[in-house]
Formats: structure tokens, sequence, C-alpha cells
């Protein structure tokens, strides 16, 4: 999944280079950028120099406020502000920001990025219902790339406050980019799973488990969708299925799984019966180990 940082740059990008006319001609959308005070392309040179210039950018973003330097670019300097500081997960500033951003005064664009922002701040505080009315509060449609990110994290709330029906009937709507489209029946497979909806789940996992990519957080997640399917057949005692999901992931990625979980007397590969499989080596049958030794991991 994108990171926070570079979900903020994708939306910097779209700004600086969508045409004016366009802008002018969607009330809803921001105006595209054009860099009217120098010390705020200063600010973004840094932006763009990747994670190590954060602090420097927002060190120049917080002097040049203070300074009045920057006064054509309020708004947009703001969010980006917020934006950097929730990518270092100084979570209390950033919502104290998008906060402020959230007036009649501020164009609908920005605050439509001021609440996706926040419902992520409050996600990451553990504040789920916070993080719902954030998210909803958006207005129309997000850039594709932020829409989608709003979806997968709405979903992700439904899931984690237990409303696993209105998590699938959202999900089994929803049309997205293609890279996030296997997110989303990822998504859908665990609340059909903790929904008690097996065979649909396993559906929409084994697809992404079987998902051809080179993308290392698709592959990723191709790992995850196995070892939940995997783990899901053994909790429902179906162990003839479940070297099929685990077959399919690397020994190394089960080990690491079993590996959160302490074992007396053996390794973590040995105490795994998913990982025994995974090496198609063996079946179910001849696991030695119980499988309640096994760490159950809990996708999100």
């Amino acid at each position: 999944m994108p990171s926070v940082r570079a979900l903020l740059l994708a939306a910097i990008a779209v700004l600086v280079a969508a045409p004016v006319g366009a802008a002018r001609r969607d009330p809803d959308k921001l105006p595209a950028i054009k860099i009217r005070d120098l010390h705020y392309g200063d600010v973004l040179f840094y932006v763009f120099q990747g994670p190590d210039k954060d602090l420097d950018a927002i060190t120049r973003l917080e002097a040049y406020d203070h300074w009045n330097r920057i006064p054509h670019h309020e708004a947009e300097s703001r969010l980006l502000l917020g934006g950097l500081y929730l990518s270092l997960g100084l979570h209390n500033e950033a919502g104290a920001i998008f906060e402020q951003l959230l007036t009649r005064d501020v164009p609908l664009g920005v605050r439509n990025r001021a609440w996706y922002y926040l419902g992520q701040v409050w996600y990451a505080r553990g504040y789920l219902d916070k993080a719902e009315h954030a998210l909803r509060q958006v207005q129309g449609k997000l850039p594709p790339q932020l829409d989608a990110e709003r979806e997968h994290l709405l979903a992700n709330v439904l899931i984690r406050e237990g409303r696993y029906p209105d998590a699938v009937q959202m999900l089994e709507s929803w049309k997205g980019p293609r890279d996030w489209m296997a997110y989303a029946q990822f998504n859908l497979g665990v609340a059909l799973v903790r929904q008690g909806q097996l065979d649909q789940a396993a559906t929409h996992l084994g697809a992404v488990g079987r998902i051809n990519t080179q993308s290392p957080e698709l592959l990723a997640l191709r790992d995850r969708a196995n070892l939940a399917l995997g783990f899901a057949y053994i909790q429902a005692d179906r162990r003839s299925r479940t070297c099929d999901s685990m077959a399919r992931t690397p020994t190394r990625r089960c080990s690491e799984w079993a590996g959160r979980t302490p074992h007396s007397g053996t390794t973590a590969e040995r105490s795994c019966p998913g990982s025994r499989c995974a090496s198609a080596a063996c079946s179910m049958q001849r696991c030695r180990s119980p499988t309640s030794r096994c760490l159950t991991p809990t996708p999100s």
C-alpha cells in the first residue's frame, strides 16, 4: 500500500501539473499551483528530495509562514505541512492542522484532503468512530489514488468495528484503480472469513494469492492472502485445503509469522504446519506440532 508520503507527493504532482483552464472549469477542484512565492518553491524542492529532507521542509514551512513569505499558498502549504507531520507519525500536530482547514473559507478540494488526512490521523490513534466520520465528510471525488486509499481505509474501519456485512456490501460494489482492486479483494476476503463465509472468502483471497506481479507490495499482499486463507482453513479444520494456499507461500514468510510467538524447544519453522506445507515437502498429516501453536495473523 502506498505510504502517506507517497500519496502526498502524488497529490502535489496533480496540483502542479493540472491545466489552469481545467481547474477553473471545475469549482470542486483545487486551482493548479502556479508558484507565486519563491519560498514555497524552495519548500517543494526539499519535499521532492525524499523522506530524509522532510524535517528541512517542515522547518522552512513553519519559518516562511511565520515571516509571511508564502501568502499566495497559505491553504496548500498548511495541507502540505499537515501531511508531512502525518508521514512522520506526529498525529497530534497533523490533526490540529487539518482541523484548521475545515472551514468554509477554504476551497472544497483542500477541505476534502483535510478530511481524508484527518481520517487517517483518527484511524492511527484508534478512534474508529471519528475516523469514519471524517472519511465520510469528503464531498465528491478525490483524485483516483487518494479516493482509492480513502475507500480502503473506510473498509478497514468497518472491519475493525466488527461491521462485516457493511464492509462486504461496500467492497463488493467498489470499483477503483487496478492495483487497488487487489487490496479491496483482500479486505473483502477478510471480512467474509470473519462472517464465517469461508467458501466465499476463498474466492477473493485465492484470487489475490495467485496474482502475477513484480511489485514488492503486491508480492507481500499475495503472501498475506495465502497465509490468511491457510490459517482460516486450519481454524475450520479443513486441513486438506490448507496446503493449496500454504504451498504458494515461501517458507521464509510463514516462518516469520510463526516466529512472532514463542515456541519452546522447536524452531518457528518446525512449529508451524503452514511453513512445512509451504515447502511442498509434506502434507498436513505429516505436521507434528499442534496447529494451536501457530500464530494466526489478523490481516487489516
